[in-house]
């Protein structure tokens, strides 16, 4: 419960929505369909305002679902979070990515959810195809010279890259494919170079960093 509260506060949630979070968790039979959309929206507009809050919005979603499942209730939240991120994600593709900061907020979020969202101690397959082809945009060479969307995708692959790796060999292949291009682009800054590098290094290395590798990238 200390946790909860500790995420509620990372997202400086109103009084509001901190009972109707609480509520979702301790008592989901008492939510009623509108609440639980509610919730969803709350903790969706929380999870892509901010990158540094995806994680947190991410593992309460996680709480809410997870309290579903245990007292056999209608996955509503669940059904409620997953409609929210497709609309959010369908409009991005529709309008060819033109808001950056908004879709990497987007698919920080998206692949917070597949990380900590487990079903059977599985992620949600439903979100594999997604996330991977989220993350295939961000290899693209027109990302090579910003930092953001470099980090952001390196980030991901740090969190989920060995998953996506074992469900998607081939589709992770690509992407390793395309991030060599960008590396090798003239466009790409050092500071890039060096976020593709580490995230190369950790796959070869079987998603593992050598300490020797960690030492240079974290003690340098």
């Amino acid at each position: 419960m200390e946790e909860i509260k500790m995420l509620m506060e990372n997202l400086h949630l109103s009084k509001a929505a901190s009972n109707l979070l609480m509520t979702g968790i301790n008592k989901p039979q008492e939510m009623e369909q509108e609440q639980l959309e509610k919730l969803s929206n709350i903790l969706v507009a929380k999870g892509t305002s901010v990158v540094k809050l995806d994680r947190s919005a991410a593992q309460l979603c996680s709480e809410v679902c997870h309290a579903e499942t245990l007292r056999n209730e209608d996955k509503l939240f669940r059904s409620f979070l997953l409609t929210n991120l497709q609309a959010k994600y369908k409009k991005h593709v529709a309008s060819d990515y033109v808001d950056e900061e908004s879709w990497l907020h987007l698919v920080g979020f998206l692949c917070a959810i597949f990380d900590l969202l487990r079903v059977n101690n599985m992620p949600l397959m439903a979100l594999l195809n997604p996330v991977i082809s989220a993350l295939l945009t961000l290899a693209e060479p027109k990302y090579a010279k910003n930092e953001k969307a470099i980090q952001c995708l390196v980030r991901q692959l740090q969190f989920i890259g060995e998953d996506l790796d074992r469900l998607n060999k081939k589709k992770i292949d690509q992407l390793f494919e395309k991030l060599d291009i960008c590396f090798l682009s003239c466009e790409s800054t050092q500071l890039s170079r060096l976020f593709m590098l580490e995230i190369i290094e950790l796959r070869c290395g079987g998603w593992k960093l050598s300490q020797s590798a960690f030492d240079y990238y974290y003690k340098n």
